[in-house]
């Protein structure tokens, strides 16, 4: 996906005037997800089991299954995250229905302090040691 991407430039022409949010995967999904969580003062709960994984990653997670963490932590993902208030998912799923893109629907926002919560299928809380690309500016 690095060397060849796939920008979701049409979905996210789409999706203006009906997402209340919307970020693209540069800094890993947990990294920019908190992005929106902070800018919405919100929180989010992600279900590990919904995220989309390519065939070649579950390969690599079958031989080394402590990289599993680096998915929600890499970056360059050129995938758009996004969220769609209940009101508007009438109008999101005919936007949706007219797109040759996938989405997949991974978790929900709450109130919360601008968190992101990675659940597993048991919905226990996935700790990981890395949620992400973080930039430095200025001299710090």
């Amino acid at each position: 996906r690095f060397r060849n991407p796939l920008p979701r430039l049409i979905l996210g022409k789409a999706l203006r005037g009906v997402a209340s949010s919307a970020i693209d995967i540069s800094d890993g999904l947990i990294q920019d997800l908190s992005h929106i969580a902070r800018a919405s003062h919100v929180s989010f709960e992600v279900e590990y089991s919904k995220i989309p994984v390519s065939m070649a990653a579950r390969n690599i997670f079958s031989i080394s299954p402590d990289l599993k963490n680096y998915i929600f932590s890499g970056g360059d993902d050129y995938e758009l995250a996004f969220t769609i208030s209940q009101d508007d998912m009438v109008e999101f799923k005919k936007i949706w229905g007219s797109l040759d893109v996938p989405v997949t629907e991974i978790g929900y926002a709450t109130e919360g302090i601008g968190g992101v919560n990675l659940r597993d299928a048991d919905g226990s809380k996935i700790r990981l040691e890395v949620d992400g690309y973080r930039h430095v500016y200025g001299d710090k």
